[in-house]
């Protein structure tokens, strides 16, 4: 009778860890997933950004030559430098130059991909033209 107890225990054992195993198994794919869909949620906006940037650029650069003038492209430039320190300032007078070229990316902050490419290519042209070194 001893054999047939510990037989069972050991059988008891093994369809516990079985089981235990089964319900890791089980757990695993769903983390992956979850970084699997973040890691995609980051690559999406990382696409939307550069795609944002390649479209902005070239607009906001031929809006900025051909719409101002020697002086007034140094009052860009001088009024650039001025407010270069005041983010909420900056931030504004970038928003107002995409809005001045008709650029209207999708999103409201640099939060957005869309939205941070677009200002991104904006600020590149201003510093490109006003440092053309």
């Amino acid at each position: 009778m001893k054999k047939s107890t510990k037989h069972v225990g050991v059988l008891a054992l093994t369809i516990g860890l079985t089981i235990g195993l089964a319900a890791c198994d089980d757990a695993e794919p769903a983390e992956t997933e979850t970084v699997s869909e973040s890691e995609q949620e980051a690559q999406e906006n990382v696409d939307a950004s550069n795609d944002a940037y390649e479209d902005t650029y070239p607009v906001i650069r031929e809006h900025l030559i051909n719409e101002y003038g020697i002086t007034e492209t140094a009052e860009l430039c001088d009024h650039e430098a001025d407010i270069a320190t005041d983010f909420d300032e900056y931030d504004a007078f970038i928003a107002d130059l995409m809005q001045e070229a008709g650029i209207e990316p999708e999103g409201e902050s640099r939060e957005d991909g869309a939205y941070r490419g677009a200002y991104d290519a904006t600020e590149d042209a201003v510093y490109d033209i006003c440092n053309p070194d």
